[in-house]
């Protein structure tokens, strides 16, 4: 899976395995830098997800309490697993041959009572 980047035309670079698979479990415990305002707020990474093609990363504060779904393009972790991802030689990019047309075309005529 591909993860957006809806702030900015790049990619954000996150952890893979080598298959090319996102590696939710390489941010796991991991401490997290979170913006808030003025505020820096020190977090650790308790959870990690894949959110229609965002990477979002369940943190709380290393003091105080809560916890809140963060995409991971607004964190800064300094340890970030990416920068440490095996080297992937390609990633599986799943190809669509007919166009959401021809699908949705598809489902209404098997869908239709004859």
């Amino acid at each position: 899976m591909n993860i957006v980047d809806t702030a900015s035309p790049y990619a954000t670079k996150v952890a893979r395995t080598p298959d090319g698979k996102v590696n939710l479990s390489a941010y796991l415990g991991l401490p997290a830098l979170f913006q808030a305002g003025d505020l820096t707020i020190e977090t650790i990474i308790r959870d990690a997800r894949t959110r229609f093609g965002h990477l979002d990363l369940l943190v709380e504060p290393s003091a105080g309490s809560g916890s809140r779904w963060v995409e991971r393009k607004n964190l800064n972790i300094p340890n970030d697993p990416a920068q440490f991802s095996p080297a992937v030689t390609s990633v599986p990019v799943e190809e669509t041959t007919r166009s959401l047309t021809d699908e949705v075309r598809e489902i209404i005529n098997r869908s239709e009572i004859k």
